[in-house]
């Protein structure tokens, strides 16, 4: 066979395979503007009720695109909804009500309520009711999960305990705060969640009512769930309320995690009284208190109330001074420079370096002598934390005492910290000075 030939077949079977392959996306392209095109509604509902829950099933897409056409208009989707409702009550498979639940959460009413009630009840099909009652919206869907309630136990009544908390339904607090309380306990801390997710008043004082008395794994539950609570009034503005729920929470025996985060909330949401709350608490007797009190110190103290917060510093424990001398370096120095100073004298080495690093944003032009003479002598990281804060003082009198100190400092080891200085500060009058 010839070259030519070979050639010609060659491009005969590239020709043939492009017809095939423009044929094949033709194809598709046809079935998909098909499958785009919603049909008759009972011609689906019939080929779904041998729906085999795959995800190639022709009848669930044709389900779901003819639902979504007809989602934003209300007699159309209204006429859907009753139909899909109706299929429920057929003897369609289990996948089949699966996929027509689906299209239920996105436009089940009321209508649709009676007929997933029903479903609540049975084991097979309780999941799917809930997750089309769960955005459903109305009282109507609320009431059927809370009658559930009386007559479901074990997983059964869990979900739908877990469902009143997703649709966060006010009107189940009473119920669910019967179970925080009730004989049995299994269903206590899916209740407590439940009670945190709804939030309210309601919700609120059931939790508060069982929190005292519960066993202590079920007090942290119902504690995170009214921490919940609180956030919620927080976003709403109710400081008083939001307030009363820390407190609450505050004097109950809780682990120290969730005590400091009480203590934070009380703070927060104490108003005018927040100054003197901080402060009894750094007087106090409970160290442990003083990081949630030493943090809020910036949100409610201005740089004419931070006096008495000054004043307590050197009567707290060496961790507190620590952390509160970080938060009064953010005041002026004129204010909080001498409790900063003489914190640098303390016999405690975290105290000294935490005062150090403050004296970069709280000192000025007079603590330059004091903080080249640490930086002249060991031990090493004093040294480094004093060069640091001297070289970030601000302020031009600040280099002008630098400058000054080079003319007339006799000691080696501050004259070389004060060279160096210059260098680090880039004070270009002291340049000729450095030289000599």
């Amino acid at each position: 066979m010839t070259n030519r030939k070979i050639q010609k077949i060659v491009i005969a079977v590239l020709a043939l395979g492009l017809i095939a392959a423009v044929a094949a996306a033709q194809t598709a392209g046809a079935q998909e503007a098909k499958r785009a095109v919603p049909q008759n509604l009972d011609r689906i509902l019939k080929a779904l009720a041998a729906y085999d829950g795959g995800l190639e099933s022709d009848s669930f897409w044709d389900l779901r695109n003819y639902v979504l056409a007809r989602k934003d208009a209300p007699d159309a989707r209204s006429a859907c909804e009753e139909k899909l409702a109706a299929f429920l009550e057929s003897k369609a498979p289990l996948t089949a009500k699966t996929a027509v639940c689906r299209q239920l959460r996105v436009i089940g009413s009321g209508k649709s309520v009676p007929v997933l009630e029903k479903m609540l009840l049975q084991k097979d099909t309780a999941d799917i009711a809930r997750y089309a009652l769960e955005k459903i919206p109305g009282p109507d869907a609320d009431d059927a999960l809370i009658e559930a309630l009386g007559k479901t136990k074990g997983a059964l009544k869990k979900g739908i305990i877990t469902s009143l908390g997703q649709r966060k339904a006010r009107s189940a607090a009473a119920e669910l705060g019967k179970l925080l309380r009730g004989p049995d306990p299994e269903y206590a801390g899916p209740a407590a969640i439940a009670l945190g997710q709804i939030g309210g008043m309601d919700a609120a004082e059931a939790l508060g009512r069982s929190l005292a008395v519960a066993s202590p794994l079920l007090k942290e539950t119902i504690a995170s769930a009214l921490f919940r609570c609180a956030e919620e009034f927080v976003a709403l503005k109710d400081t008083q309320a939001s307030f009363q729920i820390y407190d609450k929470l505050f004097g109950e025996k809780l682990p120290a995690a969730l005590r400091l985060a009480a203590m934070r909330g009380k703070i927060a949401t104490a108003g005018g009284q927040a100054q003197k709350m901080i402060l009894d608490t750094l007087a106090g007797t409970d160290p442990s208190l003083h990081a949630p009190a030493i943090g809020a110190i910036k949100t409610f103290f201005k740089e004419a109330d931070i006096g008495p917060v000054c004043s307590i510093l050197p009567q707290l424990s060496a961790s507190s001074q620590v952390q509160l001398i970080a938060v009064l370096a953010e005041y002026p120095g004129k204010v909080v420079l001498p409790v900063v100073l003489q914190a640098a004298k303390s016999p405690d080495k975290d105290i000294r370096m935490a005062a150090l690093k403050a004296l970069e944003k709280a000192g000025d032009a007079s603590v330059v002598l004091s903080l080249a003479q640490t930086a002249a002598v060991p031990p090493r990281l004093e040294q480094t934390a004093a060069r640091t804060s001297l070289w970030g003082l601000k302020g031009k009198d600040v280099d002008e005492r630098i400058l000054s100190l080079l003319a007339e400092q006799k000691d080696e080891g501050v004259l070389a910290e004060l060279v160096q200085s210059v260098g680090e500060r880039r004070i270009y009058a002291g340049k000729s000075m450095a030289v000599k």
